[in-house]
C-alpha cells in the first residue's frame, strides 16, 4: 500500500493534457445511507473532464440525493435489473471514451480517476484496476488486503520493469475498481448477473490487456450487512491487515464509517428494516396513469411494497405425494427456488406406506409444510384440504412428479397484475412434457382457453396453475368426489364465473411415466374408467353451462350463479368426505399460521437470504434442481447423483472462484451452473474430440455453454523424477485454481502424471478431487504421489468414491509440469 502526495497526468509547468472524458457508472438499490458518501467521492475528484451516471431500481428511489450538477445524470429504472444489465445500461448511457465502475459503498481518493486514466493511457491497456483490495468492516474495526495470485512465469528480469510485466500478466481485477475502453465493453458487454458479472467481464474469451496497478491506496471496499457479494474473509487470499493505516488514508473520511456506519449499525439496520416492513405505504397509481372511475390500481412501478412481504401476494402451493420417490425431491426443490419467495409449500403424503420425509430432511426452509393424510385419499381431495386450510389469496398446483421453472409462480402473478379483467380468477401456463429417457420435451399449449363456452364439455386445460382461493371456494374447491378427470371440469367451471388467463412461455414441466394416473391401463386417458368419468362430468358441465346462460336474469353480481355450480359440484361429495376435510384442514391450518409466524419472527418473511447461510442454501437448491433435468441422461460412465450431491456442498462450502476441471461429463453441466450463479471462472480441459462434442452439445441445450471455458486439449508427457513420462493435458491453463476436480485422462492412459503436472497450480487452501476413488488404479496413484509430494488425503465414500487432496506441496524441486 501506497501513501502520500500523488501526482498523475499532468504536463511539466502545469499545463493539463487534453483528457478524454471519464463516465462513471453507479448502478444502485436501496443504499440510502451510502449514496451521499459516493456523490461526494465523485464531485471531490480531481479530473476533468467527467459525468456520473446513477441507476436505481431500488424500492427506496434517491432521486431527492442528486445534486445540482449537470455532470450528475439520475435514470430511474420501473423494474428490478441484474447488476450486469445496470451495468450494461450505463455503459450505452455513457459519452465518454473512458468507463469507471462507481460503487456505491466504497470509499475512493480524490485522485482515482486522475490516476487510473493516466495508467490506462500510459500502459496502453483495455482494462486496469486492483488485484490487491483493501476492506474495511468499521463495524468490527478490523481490516484486510484480499490478494488475487497473479501468472507465476519465469521471469529473469528484476526489479520495477519486471513488476511491471507481472501486473500486465493480471488474471483478475476487482469490479468496484474497473477501468476500461469504451471499445472493450463494446465487444465484450456485462453478463446479466447479480454476482460475479465483473469476473465474468474479465474472464470472457474477448481479447484484452489487463493491468493490476501497483498502487491500491485510492481505494477501500467497505464490508456490511448489505453486500451484494457476502464477504468470506477466512480463505487463503485474505491477508490481515492493521486499521492504523487505512484510518490515516480516510483522513477525515474516516469518521463517516467508524460513526455513522459503525456504531451500532447493524441494530440500526434491523430497526430500520422492521419499521419499513410495518410503516410501508402504497403510492397508488392507475395502470395508464388515469385510473378507472371507483378503482384505484397499483403501479408496478412505484408500488413500494415488496412480492416477499406484501400478503397480497402470497402463495400456498399444494403439492400431494403418492409413489414417486424418485422425483419428489426436484419438484420440492423447484418451488423453494421460485424467484417469487412469499410462498409456503405444502407437501401431502397421500397415504403412501413409505413416507418420504427422510428425502425431505435435509431441507430446514421454514416455508415447508410437511403433513401426513393417514390413507390414500387423491389429488383432489388434498387441494381441496390445503384449499379449506390456507389463509393465503393464491393457490398453486404442483404434482410430485413435475417441476416448476424457476420464474413459473412470479410470471403467473405477473399476468394476473397486468390483467386489466376485475373478473380473473386463474392463470395457466404453457407446458414442456418430458418422457422417462428422453432429452428434449414437447411444448404444449392451451388454445380452449381462448375459446367461449360451448355445449361441447372440451379440453381446454390441466389445472397446473395459479388460482384465486376465493373462486375456487365459489366453484365448491377442488374436490368434487372423482379421483381423475375432475380438473378438465373445474377449469370449465371457473370460466363461468370469471377469467382463466393463459401466459404462453413454458413454465411447467409435466413428467410421463409408467404406471401413473394418465398412463395406467385401468385409469389411463383410454380406458373404461375414464370414459365413464367423463360422462358423469359432461352432464354436471351441462347443467352448470344451462345455469350459466340463465344468469342474465341475476341481478346480485354472480351469487346465484355461484351458489348453484357448487350445489352441482357437491353433489357426489359426502357428509363424512367434508367432515374429513374440515377435520384435516384445521390442523394444517395451525402448521400453515405457526411456519408463517415462524418467518415473521425471524425477519425471515419469504424465504430471502438475509444472511450468507441463507444465500449458501438458496445456492445448493438452484444448483440440485439441475441434478434433475431429464437432460443430463446419467449413466455408468458419469458421475452419479450421489457424487453430484458431495460436490454440490464441497462448492457451496468453499465457494471457489477458480475451477479447473479434468475430462468433460455430467460434471461439467453442474460446474457450468455453478458458474452462472457465482460468477467463477471454470476451465474444462477434454481430450477427445467424441466427448468434446458430447459435453458440448450438452452444456448447448441447457444454456451453459458460455458459462465456463470448455477446451478440446492434447495429452503431452509430463516427466517425474525416476518414474519415467506419463501423459497429461497440455496446455495448461496459466495461474493457481481453488478447486480441482479430476475425471481423466481414462484408466487406458493413466492418471498418474496428474500431481506431477498440477502440484503446484493448486491454491493454498484449495482442493484436488481424484474421481473413482475406489478403483485400484487411482489408489495405486495415491501410492506414487505420496513417495514425492506431502499432502492431507480423504476419501468421499459415495458410489464411485472420490479422493481429496488438500496442502500439496512437492518434495523435490521440479517434475518439468509447466509448459515450456
Amino acid at each position: 500500500m501506497s501513501t502520500g502526495t500523488h501526482s498523475y497526468g499532468s504536463e511539466p509547468g502545469g499545463q493539463a493534457r487534453s483528457l478524454p472524458l471519464a463516465s462513471c457508472i453507479m448502478p444502485t438499490r436501496n443504499r440510502r445511507r451510502f449514496v451521499p458518501l459516493a456523490l461526494a467521492y465523485f464531485a471531490r475528484q480531481d479530473y476533468e473532464p467527467r459525468e456520473l451516471i446513477v441507476l436505481d431500481d431500488g424500492d427506496d428511489p434517491v432521486a431527492e440525493l442528486m445534486p445540482d450538477d449537470p455532470r450528475v445524470r439520475y435514470v430511474r429504472l420501473d423494474r428490478r435489473q441484474t447488476v450486469g444489465a445496470k451495468r450494461n445500461m450505463g455503459c450505452r448511457l455513457a459519452k465518454g471514451d473512458v468507463i469507471v465502475h462507481w460503487d456505491d459503498d466504497d470509499w475512493m481518493a480524490d485522485w482515482r480517476l486522475t490516476y487510473q486514466v493516466a495508467q490506462l493511457r500510459e500502459k496502453d491497456a483495455d482494462l486496469c484496476g486492483l488485484d490487491r483490495l483493501l476492506f474495511l468492516d468499521a463495524r468490527r474495526g478490523q481490516a484486510w488486503q484480499y490478494v488475487y495470485p497473479r501468472a507465476a512465469k519465469s521471469n529473469p528480469r528484476s526489479g520495477q520493469l519486471a513488476r511491471e510485466e507481472q501486473s500486465r500478466g493480471a488474471k483478475w481485477l476487482a469490479g468496484g475498481t474497473f477501468c476500461y475502453r469504451r471499445e472493450l465493453w463494446q465487444r465484450n458487454p456485462f453478463p446479466e448477473l447479480d454476482v460475479g458479472e465483473d469476473n465474468r467481464f474479465v474472464w470472457s474469451r474477448e481479447a484484452k490487456r489487463l493491468l493490476a496497478l501497483p498502487d491500491n491506496s485510492f481505494y477501500v471496499a467497505m464490508i456490511h450487512d448489505g453486500n451484494t457479494s457476502p464477504k468470506r474473509t477466512s480463505g487463503s487470499r485474505w491477508q490481515a491487515h492493521p486499521v492504523e493505516p487505512l484510518r490515516k488514508m480516510l483522513g477525515k473520511d474516516w469518521a463517516r464509517y467508524a460513526g455513522e456506519i459503525g456504531d451500532g449499525v447493524e441494530m440500526r439496520e434491523r430497526k430500520e428494516k422492521k419499521e419499513r416492513r410495518e410503516n410501508r405505504q402504497v403510492r397508488v397509481t392507475s395502470e395508464t396513469g388515469t385510473g378507472r372511475a371507483g378503482h384505484a390500481t397499483r403501479s408496478l412501478i412505484t408500488d413500494h411494497r415488496s412480492p416477499a412481504t406484501d400478503p397480497s401476494q402470497a402463495v400456498t402451493v399444494s403439492l400431494p405425494y403418492y409413489d414417486c420417490r424418485r422425483y419428489l425431491l426436484r419438484a420440492v426443490d423447484s418451488i423453494l427456488n421460485q424467484t417469487h419467495t412469499n410462498l409456503t409449500l405444502v407437501v401431502v403424503n397421500d397415504g403412501d406406506r413409505r413416507a418420504p420425509w427422510d428425502l425431505l430432511a435435509h431441507i430446514d426452509d421454514p416455508r415447508l409444510v410437511r403433513y401426513d393424510l393417514g390413507v390414500n385419499r387423491g389429488r383432489y381431495f388434498v387441494d381441496a384440504v390445503i384449499l379449506a386450510a390456507t389463509p393465503d389469496p393464491y393457490l398453486l398446483i404442483q404434482d410430485a412428479d413435475d417441476w416448476s421453472e424457476p420464474a413459473r409462480i412470479a410470471l403467473l402473478l405477473e399476468r394476473w397484475q397486468l390483467s386489466k379483467s376485475c373478473h380473473l380468477c386463474g392463470a395457466i401456463s404453457s407446458s414442456r412434457l418430458w418422457r422417462e429417457g428422453s432429452r428434449a420435451g414437447r411444448v404444449l399449449t392451451y388454445p380452449g382457453l381462448r375459446r367461449p363456452l360451448s355445449d361441447r364439455f372440451e379440453f381446454r386445460s390441466d389445472h397446473h396453475g395459479l388460482f384465486s382461493t376465493e373462486a375456487l371456494r365459489q366453484v365448491g374447491g377442488n374436490y368434487g368426489g372423482f379421483r381423475i378427470g375432475y380438473d378438465t371440469l373445474l377449469v370449465n367451471l371457473l370460466g363461468m364465473v370469471g377469467e382463466v388467463a393463459h401466459v404462453e412461455r413454458p413454465l411447467y414441466n409435466r413428467q410421463v411415466r409408467a404406471n401413473s394416473l394418465t398412463t395406467s391401463e385401468s385409469t389411463g386417458m383410454r380406458s373404461a374408467k375414464r370414459r365413464q368419468v367423463r360422462n358423469e362430468l359432461a352432464t354436471i358441465y351441462a347443467a352448470a353451462l344451462k345455469r350459466y346462460r340463465a344468469r342474465q336474469r341475476d341481478d346480485d353480481g354472480g351469487v346465484a350463479l355461484a351458489a348453484a355450480i357448487r350445489e352441482l359440484t357437491q353433489s357426489r361429495v359426502s357428509d363424512r368426505e367434508r367432515a374429513e376435510i374440515a377435520s384435516h384442514a384445521a390442523r394444517l391450518r395451525e402448521l400453515i399460521l405457526a411456519s408463517q409466524m415462524q418467518r415473521s419472527a425471524t425477519g425471515v418473511l419469504a424465504g430471502e437470504p438475509d444472511h450468507p447461510g441463507d444465500a449458501g442454501r438458496q445456492l445448493e437448491a438452484q444448483l440440485r434442481q439441475l441434478l434433475h433435468d431429464p437432460r443430463l441422461g446419467w449413466n455408468s460412465w458419469t458421475v452419479t447423483p450421489a457424487m453430484a450431491q458431495r460436490l454440490i456442498t464441497a462448492l457451496c462450502q468453499g465457494r471457489p472462484q477458480r475451477i479447473l476441471e479434468a475430462g468433460s461429463g455430467l460434471s461439467t453441466a453442474l460446474l457450468a451452473r455453478y458458474a452462472e450463479l457465482t460468477g467463477a471462472e471454470v476451465v474444462t480441459l477434454e481430450h477427445e474430440p467424441r466427448y468434446f462434442r458430447q459435453t458440448a452439445a450438452l452444456l448447448d441445450q441447457l444454456g451453459l455453454r458460455r458459462s465456463l471455458d470448455l477446451r478440446l486439449a492434447s495429452l503431452g508427457a509430463v516427466r517425474r523424477n525416476g518414474y519415467g513420462p506419463k501423459q497429461w493435458y497440455r496446455p495448461l491453463p496459466d495461474g493457481e485454481f481453488d478447486f480441482v476436480f479430476v475425471d481423466g485422462p481414462p484408466k487406458r492412459i493413466g492418471r498418474e502424471g496428474t500431481l506431477f503436472a498440477l502440484h503446484d497450480h493448486v491454491a493454498g487452501g484449495g482442493e484436488l478431487w481424484l474421481h473413482d476413488g475406489h478403483r485400484q488404479h487411482e489408489k495405486e496413484c495415491l501410492a506414487v504421489w505420496q513417495r514425492e509430494f506431502s499432502f492431507e488425503a480423504s476419501l468421499v465414500d459415495a458410489d464411485k468414491g472420490a479422493w481429496i487432496l488438500r496442502n500439496i506441496t512437492a518434495l523435490a524441486q521440479d517434475y518439468g509440469g509447466r509448459e515450456r
